[in-house]
């Protein structure tokens, strides 16, 4: 199974986790980890976290900006749709 999420690969593999988050993120931020990745993906059923929106593909994004608090953590993560991470 693929889950179509923007500037992701999520091929799901034989091994049950995720592709690698994209390389070409900026400021040298590391990888979101995988089994981080799929609680945020799970959480919002596989698309746009949004409920009057719900479209896909997704990005996950920081709630507060990745260049303020400099971590992953899962309550600072969500499933958006370009649209709405764009506003």
């Amino acid at each position: 199974m693929t889950t179509s999420v923007v500037g992701l690969s999520l091929d799901e593999s034989d091994d049950g986790g995720l592709a690698a988050y994209d390389p070409s993120m900026p400021d040298g931020r590391p990888a979101i980890p995988r089994d981080l990745q799929r609680r945020v993906l799970i959480e919002a059923g596989h698309r746009c976290a949004i409920p009057t929106c719900q479209a896909t593909p997704i990005q996950i994004a920081h709630i507060t900006d990745w260049s303020i608090v400099k971590e992953h953590k899962f309550e600072n993560l969500i499933a958006l749709c370009p649209t709405c991470h764009a506003l």
